[in-house]
């Protein structure tokens, strides 16, 4: 994990935390960057102090427009100038930014019905993935869609193969954790990330943390980012050992 809102236990003090989320996937020699964080500066520092080159990336997922998760693009560019970049195809341009959200908010009086401001993309190659795709060996990118909290946002998670299952990898799950697993197929054993549990009710905390035991049998979590103190507090009194903290600079070698 490069970017995250919270170190990994037992990190280097020198990792700087900032709000946003940024992985390095790696899977049978390919190496797969998502998500970015919200600083470009901060994930290039933090990659450096754990040893890792940003540079000889083979893919780059963004998983969603937000600024938290795309802040860093340019500084990856840079040093990836050809590499393919994953992002959702929405209706209105390259992260589906529609003038009628602005309408839909002023009319509705529900705050929560908002677009942040999308940083201007640098110009790189981009690949726009509307249903998922295969990126590499037993990687795949898996779309969703948002339908409250975030309209007309779809978002993209990694399927990752492993023995016996999947792994699932999720920036923050805006569509709804139980989507992105239903989308995936099955069989997912592993699921790290984001999981937009933050202002959740107790009672919705406790719904998410069943869904992930009881209907999908997931076996391991390594939850981060947006998923909140108290959410995390109760996936780890629910999986107790199977779930590990997804701080900056921790290394969750999943598969096993």
């Amino acid at each position: 994990v490069l970017y995250d809102s919270f170190p990994a236990p037992r990190a280097s003090g020198a990792l700087q935390t900032g709000w946003g989320y940024a992985a390095l996937v790696e899977r049978g020699g390919q190496r797969i960057l998502f998500d970015t964080g919200g600083d470009g500066a901060v994930l290039a520092r933090n990659a450096q102090t754990l040893g890792i080159k940003l540079g000889g990336l083979d893919a780059v997922v963004l998983s969603h427009r937000h600024p938290d998760h795309i802040g860093g693009l340019a500084a990856v560019v840079r040093v990836n100038p050809g590499v393919k970049i994953y992002i959702p195809r929405e209706a209105y341009g390259a992260f589906g930014v529609s003038p009628w959200n602005d309408l839909v908010m002023a009319l509705s009086g529900v705050p929560r019905l908002r677009l942040e401001k999308v940083p201007e993309l640098p110009v790189a190659d981009y690949v726009h993935v509307e249903n998922g795709t295969g990126i590499a060996a037993g990687v795949r990118v898996i779309a969703t869609n948002s339908t409250y909290e975030h309209l007309e946002l779809r978002e993209l998670s990694l399927a990752v193969a492993i023995p016996g299952g999947q792994a699932v990898v999720v920036g923050c799950a805006h569509t709804g954790i139980g989507a992105v697993l239903n989308a995936a197929g099955g069989n997912v054993r592993w699921v790290a990330g984001g999981l937009h549990l933050m202002d959740a009710t107790p009672a919705e905390v406790a719904d998410t943390v069943e869904v992930l035991r009881t209907k999908f049998r997931v076996e391991r979590v390594a939850p981060g980012h947006c998923t909140g103190l108290r959410a995390t507090t109760a996936l780890q009194r629910s999986f107790r050992e199977r779930s590990t903290p997804a701080g900056v600079g921790g290394v969750i070698v999943i598969g096993n």
